[in-house]
């Protein structure tokens, strides 16, 4: 049986986020069949299966189990260096250094100006003293004092909030994304389509 990020069995999400998934591709797929026979005339027959959309939303792992014929061990909450889930003073933050580029602009947002400045070639020479670096000093402030730092150094980068900070934040609500809906249980809030 394949293994979870952590190396010890399938995790269950805490909803169903392969629906969804497919669901939104199937829209997509509608909507350039539609785009299409708009300028052909013709129609589309779709064809989609979820096992592919996991695939996809496996996207690394899946490629590199292609390719190579065994997926990646385990990597916890870290792909690689600097592209994962790191501690604050307070919280987390996610790192998306997928190529060099990014894994420069993070340095910049955190200070280390000196890392930022390397060739591609001499910073993935250095990449594991560096994700030490930049692990070090993202314990000096917290998740939203980063995540203004990452926004204002255009980093791929951002901190982490719970679904809490994320209700308190007030985004949803400004966005119509809930909905109070009656039900035998009393008044339940609901999202709404995005």
């Amino acid at each position: 049986m394949a293994n979870n990020i952590r190396g010890d069995g399938p995790i269950r999400t805490g909803g169903p986020v392969l629906d969804y998934a497919t669901g939104m591709q199937a829209a997509s797929a509608v909507l350039a069949a539609l785009l299409l026979k708009a300028r052909t005339g013709e129609g589309q027959f779709i064809d989609l299966a979820m096992q592919d959309v996991a695939m996809l939303l496996l996207n690394r792992n899946t490629s590199i189990a292609a390719s190579t014929g065994a997926p990646p061990a385990p990597a916890g909450n870290r792909e690689a260096p600097l592209l994962g889930r790191y501690e604050t003073q307070d919280g987390y933050v996610m790192l998306a250094g997928y190529f060099p580029d990014h894994c420069r602009g993070i340095c910049k947002a955190v200070g280390l100006n000196d890392y930022a400045a390397l060739t591609a070639k001499a910073f993935m020479t250095d990449i594991l003293a560096i994700e030490q670096a930049v692990a070090a000093r993202l314990l000096i402030k917290t998740s939203d004092e980063w995540d203004v730092l990452f926004a204002q150094a255009n980093a791929v980068a951002g901190g982490v909030q719970s679904l809490e900070q994320t209700l308190a934040g007030g985004q949803p609500t400004a966005r119509g994304l809930l909905q109070q809906v009656e039900t035998k249980a009393g008044p339940q809030q609901v999202t709404t389509a995005g």
